[in-house]
């Protein structure tokens, strides 16, 4: 009796692995828009004005204001914060701009950072270890940290 409900519940916990992963792939499809507007951010090298109005159309995006200055966009999903973009200028241009997680335990950023990737595999050529080829020489690498997944898109230097 003991080994036939052992192996029920095996059973069970082996096909439902594949509804589980698809779960989790639309519960964090936001991570696709969040890249796309990087994306565009970088590579129409917008001021600050113009990278805050395309952050803004983002869902679930809101305004980072500390102490009545700008601090970049917090990414909310399902009530919940789940990370932070910010953009580096040279010259009033964007050069970066960075999506990175709230800090998490380890186990969950490393969750993230395999749901992360894969949907960027799915949606664009990897063509170096964690770098993604976003089109017109714009470039995202996905890394993780001990307790944090960021993504940093950037435009490739000749």
């Amino acid at each position: 009796m003991k080994i036939q409900l052992i192996s029920l519940c095996l059973l069970f916990g082996f096909s439902s692995s594949p509804i589980a992963e698809e779960t989790k792939n639309a519960e964090h499809r936001y991570i696709i828009d969040v890249v796309k507007s990087l994306k565009d951010i970088i590579h129409e090298q917008q001021n600050e004005e113009t990278a805050q109005a395309t952050l803004k159309h983002i869902k679930g995006s809101k305004a980072l204001i500390k102490n009545n200055q700008y601090q970049g966009q917090q990414i909310i999903q399902s009530e919940k914060l789940n990370g932070f973009i910010g953009v580096k200028y040279n010259n009033k241009k964007a050069s970066v701009a960075v999506y990175s997680t709230t800090p998490l335990k380890v186990r969950y950023a490393t969750r993230y950072y395999q749901v992360f990737r894969n949907l960027l595999q799915e949606q664009y050529k990897e063509i170096r270890h964690n770098h993604f080829d976003l089109g017109d020489k714009v470039i995202a690498r996905i890394k993780k940290q001990a307790r944090k997944v960021t993504i940093d898109v950037y435009r490739e230097k000749n």
